[in-house]
């Protein structure tokens, strides 16, 4: 447990977190936070939350062409108070980056969004993350007050699986977004057609017109580039003979399949196979690799 604490700590240190904040983060209570600073226990789910949290902010992540891309634009449309939409295919890292950006981030709040949402359960969501209660509250109560509460400070919701919000859901967040006087930015972060989604066509209401005119960011990122291919070797590998057809020729097969996923398991297999070869990685190794990953 002051293993845990002493790592939590030197996260709130450099990122400069409040209690407020980090609670609201991990998801645990002021009373739990305590608990572990006083060295009492805490239940297994609580513990996992927060190691959960100190991983996240521990790891080391790539700087890919996407992760990049998307740091960018999350930090104009927080900036701006601007609405954003983000799209890429399954597996490209956008999900990693998001909870990394709000981890980091004391004005950020991700929001996972399961198969199964309904407008109830979204605003619940928004609620616990700026710490409102939600209980016996009806939809119009828990939107007021989420609507005040923007009043008084800034904030940027990060939305993931965001594709999975429907036409009600869209226009509850885009009337947060407008009645929040300037105070919210919102992501919605998702798969390659999350715009088209919202551009569905249908009557002008059915094409949530209002919320499609005020996005500001929209942008489908590649979920890989061959500089991230070369970056990944070049970390991996004190030194390589891979050559710039072979990288390349890797960006083609895997760009579509797994994506950034994809290069690190197959830089996995290139290592253990230069490993047991005692030679330095090179084109054929990359082949053999290839032809022994399965997806």
């Amino acid at each position: 447990m002051k293993e845990l604490l002493n790592r939590l700590e030197a996260i709130i240190t450099k990122y400069e977190l409040s209690d407020a904040v980090l609670i609201s983060k991990i998801g645990i209570t002021s009373d739990e936070l305590q608990a572990l600073r006083s060295g009492r226990s805490l239940d297994a789910v609580r513990l996992q939350l927060i190691r959960a949290f100190i991983e996240m902010l521990e790891q080391d992540i790539y700087p890919t062409k996407l992760v990049l891309t998307m740091e960018k634009i999350l930090k104009l449309t927080e900036k701006e108070q601007a609405i954003s939409v983000i799209g890429s295919i399954s597996g490209a890292g956008k999900t990693l980056a998001s909870k990394r950006y709000a981890s980091e981030n004391p004005l950020a709040d991700y929001m996972y969004l399961p198969e199964i949402t309904s407008p109830r359960y979204l605003l619940q969501l928004v609620s616990a993350k700026l710490q409102l209660p939600s209980m016996g509250l009806s939809i119009q109560q828990m939107y007021e007050q989420i609507c005040a509460s923007l009043a008084n400070e800034k904030r940027l919701f990060i939305f993931d699986e965001a594709d999975r919000l429907n036409r009600k859901m869209f226009e509850i967040l885009r009337d947060i977004w407008q009645d929040g006087k300037g105070n919210v930015g919102i992501a919605f972060v998702g798969d390659e057609n999350l715009m088209n989604k919202i551009k569905r066509p249908g009557t002008l209401r059915e094409n949530l017109i209002r919320l499609m005119r005020r996005v500001k960011y929209n942008e489908i990122i590649d979920p890989l580039h061959p500089d991230d291919i070369e970056m990944v070797f070049g970390q991996n590998f004190k030194k390589h003979k891979i050559s710039g057809k072979m990288i390349q020729h890797i960006y083609s097969k895997y760009s579509a399949l797994g994506g950034f996923g994809s290069i690190l398991n197959l830089t996995d297999k290139i290592s253990k196979i230069a490993d047991k070869t005692k030679d330095t990685p090179n084109d054929e190794m990359c082949t053999e690799a290839m032809r022994r990953l399965k997806l």
